[in-house]
């Protein structure tokens, strides 16, 4: 019959002590901590080197920025010597600079003034209203392409004109109103009592006042106009 032998609580024997609690034996103690110091070397390296670049990097952008100063100085202290000799020719340089420049864009700013014209002959509303056509234009988005920023400002003259007219018809329809409330107030008048003013109230006679139609006509013009002052 077989047996197995048990740890006891009172059983004395440890198992090997670890070098460093990781490590069984000096050799391998020695083999990592070799194996750490490489590595810290290289990195050492690595490190030294990238300092190395960076320093060589600014000390390029340093000369760099000195011969394009030391350049500059140069053409400024030329051009002035230029200037002081032979201004003639320096200001027929930049004519020629300034000619050329202008005849990349005037191309470009003829074209879309001919494209605005044919777009206002084609449409009569936008010839009507230039003024109010060019505002329109001026608020369309300037990332699209001229012909659709024509149709945008065509869009929204339409839609500010018909607001302007629908406001136009209501001012002139309450006006309309108005005049017709003071004419009747003038020809008719309240047999039991006195005329009505235009808020709906009986005017009280001034026994010290003669009443007379043009004087009632006054009166009602007079509260016409306040009523087209609040319209």
């Amino acid at each position: 019959m077989g047996w197995k032998w048990e740890k006891g609580e009172g059983d004395t024997s440890a198992e090997p002590t670890l070098i460093g609690g990781k490590y069984k034996t000096v050799e391998e103690a020695e083999k990592a901590l070799g194996e750490g110091a490489r590595k810290i070397t290289e990195q050492g390296t690595e490190l030294s080197r990238k300092d190395q670049e960076l320093a060589a990097a600014r000390a390029q952008s340093t000369r760099q920025a000195t011969q394009d100063q030391g350049a500059l100085d140069q053409e400024d202290e030329a051009l002035a010597q230029a200037l002081l000799t032979k201004p003639k020719q320096v200001f027929a340089q930049w004519a020629q600079a300034v000619s050329q420049s202008m005849s990349d864009y005037v191309p470009v700013a003829i074209n879309s003034a001919l494209m605005v014209d044919r777009f206002l002959s084609k449409n009569a509303l936008a010839k009507e209203h230039p003024r109010l056509f060019n505002a329109c234009l001026r608020e369309t988005d300037p990332k699209k392409s001229l012909p659709e920023r024509l149709e945008d400002a065509l869009g929204m003259l339409n839609e500010d004109l018909g607001k302007a007219q629908a406001q136009g018809k209501k001012n002139a329809k309450a006006e309309d109103a108005a005049k017709k409330k003071v004419t009747d107030g003038v020809t008719g008048g309240d047999e039991g009592g006195g005329e009505e003013d235009l808020t709906g109230k009986k005017k009280v006679d001034d026994d010290d006042s003669e009443d007379t139609p043009e004087t009632a006509f006054n009166a009602r013009r007079s509260q016409f106009e306040k009523l087209k002052t609040l319209a």
